[in-house]
């Protein structure tokens, strides 16, 4: 369970916590750095007054995405999302060469579905 957790909620969390880092970097250091040139000091300025647009968009997807796969685990918790018929594990969609099939999420697993 604790595999799931972590290949569920990792990267949207890493992502909620890159949009802060983003914050702090363009409200923040970039235009202090930018103040000390007089040609990219408006530049500074610019960036200072619409530096929190792209960091909340960030903020904005992380959440969605931690709720999306939230839901995802609820489901799999009671029974309605694909299992993998060799650990019982969650299943994720992939694309190959042959088209769409589901693979289970555990790394050493090799279970598969085909549609």
């Amino acid at each position: 369970m604790n595999y799931l957790m972590l290949r569920l909620f990792a990267r949207p969390v890493l992502a909620i916590f890159g949009s802060l880092f983003l914050y702090i970097t363009l409200a923040y250091w970039l235009p202090q750095k930018f103040t000390a040139s007089p040609i990219f000091a408006p530049l500074g300025a610019a960036i200072q007054e619409n530096a929190g647009f792209v960091p909340l968009a960030l903020f904005l997807f992380g959440t969605a995405w931690c709720v999306a796969n939230g839901y995802r685990l609820w489901r799999w918790s009671i029974g309605e999302e694909p299992c993998c018929p060799r650990c019982g594990m969650m299943m994720e969609f992939r694309t190959g060469r042959y088209g769409t099939y589901l693979r289970c999420i555990r790394q050493n697993c090799r279970g598969k579905l085909d549609f």
